[in-house]
């Protein structure tokens, strides 16, 4: 202790006491002055232990802290929420963005980040709300470049500084896979190349091919190189324009067109008739036209020889029967009752009946529950003269489910009474099944892109695993490679999972509750025994609106959560 005689005095000591325990104290020593002359001191002694040791935690804290933000492999900014501006960068943020650390620290974010996606810029707002949030940008690095991000924000409280922490993902290769593979010809490479019916994906911003299958080259006659150069519409094989254009605006109405009867042209100019059916989809907000054609040319024509070698009867009956009999497609004639009166051995194979029992049989013997007002309204629309073509649902002779198309044209006598209906029959069973494949094969590979840095496990409606990555094994430390998985029983193995977790009973009774409600969660949070913390993402897959799976994905946050929690022990 430093005492100057006349002069007053101010330090800090530490001393000990009797028992052997220390303590820190505060003194202040004030000379009384008697005629100019020190007569004595006053000592005040105050003891300052708690805070000395208060500073030396906040001190440990701030080493903490500093070592967690800078020395984290994840690219982290504190931005301030009012200005936008970067008060602080990590040495991964430096690396990312190829600036020095006072240099990124002079920029607002807004300086990093690409016009195209500025308006999604709320940090304002996000400190206000208090709440947690994740955003796909579009950041520009000091040489220029620009990459696709996905960030994750959440406001947080520095030395009661109101700040926005800042945390940025990489994810610009995950999203040129994903768009190559949505447009590229490998995606359906089974299913899409090798359809039997012309198969195309037509921009509607511009109207251009973006994809066209062998099938409608070898249709139409055009080489890939014709279609899918820059001067080439999508509007050439149609011989009306005027078709296009209904038939866009009723899509754009958000109505799906099967099976429609349209007129084609060939590049060697001549026209085709064929069965189109076409809905619009969207990738990356960008409206695209999927649509196939069947050539159904042979089929009108032996429906034009049915109708003409039919009224003709009475004077050429063998060559009537002649053409029937041999056509390849089903041809038939119902009554007014939807009975059959005349059917070609090709009706009887795909109605499965003996040969020549089909006659006197009721088209209401075969329909499957449902299909019966479908009938009803296209008998309504034959006794108006209208022709038309439908798919039909049928339950065989044999007991077999088929899907036919149907092209009905009415027939009436001089008296312009109706008597009936011909009927041409073709099975497409194994193409719609083909359509479902395609759709199946596009939802799960459409999951699995957008997922590829987070642990997945696809799982199908009866909970066995459809598909699995290796950061989902490892993240739950399952001593197997993912295709070993396939098959599996999810039930048993979060039974065996559970014990990873800190409420085991959590853990299982909300599986089974997210799985009954069949919503979709996103970011539920789960406390692992070992200290790490999960977050899970549920979404549930369906085709055609029927549920047929779904989807876990799981993400390691226990870095963001020990951030998190020595922010807010500051």
């Amino acid at each position: 202790m430093v005492i100057i005689s006349g002069k007053p005095s101010y330090g800090e000591e530490f001393f000990w006491r009797k028992e052997g325990t220390g303590f820190h104290v505060e003194y202040s020593c004030l000379p009384i002055m008697d005629e100019n002359r020190e007569s004595g001191a006053v000592l005040t002694f105050r003891d300052i232990t708690q805070r000395k040791q208060y500073e030396a935690e906040l001190l440990l804290s701030e080493e903490r802290y500093r070592s967690l933000f800078h020395n984290n492999h994840s690219v982290i900014l504190l931005i301030d929420p009012e200005a936008g501006l970067i008060i602080d960068a990590n040495n991964a943020a430096c690396n990312f963005y190829g600036w020095s650390h006072d240099c990124l620290c002079k920029k607002s974010i807004s300086d990093i980040t690409d016009s195209s996606s500025l308006n999604r810029l709320e940090a304002k707002d996000l400190f206000r709300e208090g709440n947690e949030k994740r955003n796909l940008f579009r950041h520009r690095l000091s040489d220029g470049q620009i990459r696709d991000v996905e960030v994750f924000f959440s406001p947080i409280e520095l030395k009661q500084i109101k700040l926005l922490y800042y945390q940025v993902n990489d994810v610009t290769d995950q999203k040129q896979v994903e768009i190559a593979l949505q447009l590229s010809e490998e995606k359906y490479a089974l299913a899409f190349q090798l359809a039997p019916y012309a198969i195309t994906f037509t921009s509607l911003d511009d109207g251009k091919f973006k994809e066209v299958n062998s099938a409608f080259l070898s249709l139409t006659g055009y080489s890939k190189e014709d279609l899918l150069a820059e001067s080439v519409n999508g509007f050439i094989i149609w011989a009306d324009i005027n078709d296009l254009s209904s038939l866009v605006s009723c899509l754009l109405d958000g109505k799906e067109v099967s099976g429609k009867e349209f007129v084609f042209r060939k590049k060697n100019g001549d026209n085709f008739t064929g069965l189109f059916s076409a809905r619009i989809i969207h990738i990356e907000k960008k409206p695209y036209l999927y649509s196939s054609i069947e050539d159904i040319s042979l089929r009108k024509e032996s429906e034009r020889a049915l109708i003409n070698a039919k009224e003709r009867t009475e004077q050429s009956e063998g060559k009537f029967r002649q053409i029937i009999q041999s056509q390849a497609e089903g041809i038939g004639f119902v009554n007014q009752d939807e009975v059959f009166e005349f059917a070609n051995p090709a009706s009887e194979k795909i109605f499965e009946t003996e040969a020549g029992s089909l006659i006197g049989a009721s088209v209401y013997d075969f329909l499957i529950e449902g299909e019966k007002d479908l009938i009803n309204k296209q008998t309504r629309k034959r006794k108006k003269g209208i022709a038309d073509n439908y798919e039909l649902q049928i339950l065989t002779r044999k007991g077999n489910f088929r899907t036919i198309h149907v092209s009905a044209t009415p027939k009436f006598d001089d008296n312009d009474d109706y008597l009936g209906a011909y009927g041409v029959f073709t099975d497409i069973t194994e193409r719609k099944k083909a359509e479902r494949q395609i759709k199946e094969k596009s939802a799960i590979l459409t999951n699995l892109l957008i997922n590829l840095q987070e642990g997945i496990l696809l799982e199908d409606s009866e909970r066995r695993i459809l598909l699995t990555n290796q950061l989902f094994c490892s993240m739950f430390g399952i001593p197997l490679q993912p295709e070993d998985l396939i098959g599996a029983d999810c039930s048993d193995s979060a039974e065996q999972s559970k014990a990873l977790f800190k409420n085991q009973d959590r853990f299982i009774r909300d599986i089974h509750k997210i799985l009954a409600r069949k919503k979709a969660v996103f970011n539920d949070e789960l406390e692992l025994v070992d200290g790490r913390y999960f977050e899970r993402d549920y979404i549930p897959t369906y085709i055609e609106g029927v549920y047929n799976g779904h989807l876990w994905k799981y993400r390691d946050i226990t870095q963001r959560k020990k951030f998190q929690y020595i922010s807010a022990k500051k």
